[in-house]
């Protein structure tokens, strides 16, 4: 195990191939209080998690930038992500602006903000594919932009649950400005807000031949435009929703 205790400290300009600012090889990290501000990954990941866990407190990984995937945290390789009170922010690639996760991973995000990050592709906030999981509680998604999936992008019989958590203010130019569930991902969001987002096919939800299951939500002045379809949801290819 390794503990890293930053008490404010920050990895500031840091550059590497793969997890530009920290790497984690099966190798379990206790991290707290570390800013990671200006990284540059030229594949993936300023934060790799590859087979092993991180559990990080008061993390803020701001302004990172990876070509490829997961512009703030890659995890791939039953890897585990847990992130408590910590912020991702402004962070950038093709995939996964915020975060990428892969193989069979899993994420928690506890009291955590996912903000203004952008995918030039996919999962603005969080891209979630190939069987991995991602968890929130009393968490905010805001102001993330990406192709398809603004916030959230779930694809491959990967699973999100959303507990108390607030959608608002995403950007997607196509498929769902909140969250889009395709290719048998699956989706349950209890208790949660969806604010001002933008997709021209679902401004909140996407959902493409699967469910997603949607309880005691709120939407609120989200948008597919004025040539759009489903201000708040849409579904397509035998996909539906489930509301109660």
């Amino acid at each position: 195990n390794v503990d890293l205790y930053g008490y404010g400290s920050s990895f500031e300009h840091t550059i590497a191939m793969k997890g530009a600012c920290l790497a984690s090889d099966n190798t379990v990290h206790y991290v707290k209080g570390l800013a990671c501000i200006h990284s540059y990954a030229q594949e993936v990941g300023v934060v790799l998690v590859d087979g092993g866990e991180l559990h990080g407190e008061d993390l803020v990984l701001q302004s990172g930038h990876a070509v490829k995937s997961g512009g703030a945290v890659f995890a791939r390789g039953n890897a585990l992500v847990d992130l408590w009170h910590s912020v991702l922010s402004k962070n950038d690639a093709q995939t996964g602006g915020g975060m990428y996760v892969t193989e069979s991973s899993n994420v928690n995000l506890t009291n955590t903000t996912v903000r203004g990050n952008v995918a030039s592709v996919s999962g603005g906030g969080c891209f979630i594919t190939s069987t991995s999981t991602i968890f929130t509680i009393n968490s905010t998604f805001s102001k993330n932009t990406a192709t398809e999936g603004g916030h959230i992008q779930v694809t491959a019989t990967s699973d999100l649950n959303a507990f108390s958590t607030k959608f608002e203010g995403a950007h997607a130019s196509k498929k769902g400005g909140g969250i889009s569930v395709m290719t048998g991902g699956r989706s349950k969001t209890i208790m949660c807000a969806f604010e001002e987002n933008f997709g021209t096919y679902g401004g909140a939800i996407f959902v493409d031949g699967c469910v997603a299951e949607v309880i005691n939500c709120s939407f609120t002045g989200n948008s597919a435009g004025d040539l759009g379809y489903g201000g708040a949801m849409y579904a397509e290819k035998q996909g539906h929703f489930d509301v109660s």
